[in-house]
């Protein structure tokens, strides 16, 4: 059976059919009740976005009228002019300003066999690594141009790798009417300067195109290089000083990003929820096993009376 165990989600309290498909993940925070009109913190903006899509998913699933019909195509709107979910999610989570690349599409061999829709299409690490390598090394060359400097004579060398296994990336097969499809991934990477140890540290992360879906990351920290042929000497490049890592202000971007995303695509959805299924999440959602917080939320829920759907 799907979702096993008795920790659900409150869309999946209040809706149980939803049980059913496994690919639905609407969100299980406590601390974000549906409906909520209280103050969410930023650290939980990035938890929220990764449910974004589902969330709205249940939000039409509940039954709405014209009105909030567009209301949703407004956030859908949003989104798409946003980037999408990883977009938004980089935007808000990394300091740095993050480059994007649309990869057409992964090959077969760079996917698991697909065990159940749930699993479908995880991507290999060995072609996260790849990835990465390939975007990190692009963005870095592109860096070195910027600063004036040569390509030529300047070695890149790993020095740390890590492919991440939390959160636990999702698969990047969708089923379709006509039957599994492979989705192509957006790749956005970031820089920035390790000025204890003179590197340079590079983030990648994955997401599915249109969905937004996250489906890995990796991150490898790389020393530069200056060779001399004709001194037949390697000296060590300094990034903050050689290359041009000066950026905008990171904090004020991040800061932004935030404030858009919450105010103009999180606060609207969680307003269409209490307008449309907060009155059944108030009554029917027991917090005790969402599998987040024991204690149950203020109830902030639109007044508004709602039917109940099932």
């Amino acid at each position: 059976m799907a979702h096993q165990g008795l920790r659900f989600p409150p869309a999946l309290q209040v809706f149980p059919n939803l049980r059913h498909w496994r690919s639905i993940r609407p969100r299980r925070l406590a601390e974000v009740p549906i409906g909520t009109r209280n103050p969410v913190p930023d650290k939980l903006i990035l938890a929220c976005l990764r449910h974004l899509y589902h969330d709205l998913g249940v939000l039409v699933y509940s039954g709405l009228n014209y009105s909030q019909i567009l209301q949703v195509g407004d956030i859908l709107r949003q989104i798409a002019s946003s980037g999408g979910p990883g977009k938004m999610i980089t935007m808000t989570e990394w300091a740095e300003k993050a480059r994007e690349r649309r990869m057409t599409r992964l090959e077969e061999d760079d996917v698991f066999e697909a065990v159940d829709v749930a699993h479908a299409g995880i991507v290999k690490p060995q072609s996260i690594l790849r990835l990465a390598s390939e975007s990190f090394q692009e963005h870095i060359r592109a860096k070195i141009e910027e600063s004036g400097l040569s390509n030529e004579n300047i070695q890149i060398r790993e020095r740390h790798i890590l492919v991440r296994a939390i959160p636990a990336p999702r698969g990047i097969i969708s089923g379709t009417a006509n039957g599994p499809r492979r989705l192509s991934v957006d790749v956005f990477t970031a820089l920035r300067t390790d000025e204890r140890h003179n590197h340079l540290s590079c983030e990648m992360q994955l997401y599915t195109a249109g969905k937004g879906e996250y489906a890995g990351a990796a991150r490898i920290d790389y020393q530069l290089l200056r060779v001399d042929e004709e001194g037949g000497t390697m000296k060590t490049v300094q990034p903050k000083e050689e290359l041009d890592m000066l950026m905008d202000d990171a904090t004020g971007i991040r800061v932004m990003a935030r404030k858009i995303v919450k105010e103009q695509i999180l606060r609207q959805l969680w307003k269409l929820e209490g307008d449309t299924w907060g009155r059944q999440a108030q009554r029917l959602v027991d917090y005790s096993k969402v599998g987040l917080k024991t204690r149950r939320p203020a109830r902030d829920v639109s007044k508004a009376e709602v039917e109940d759907v099932d």
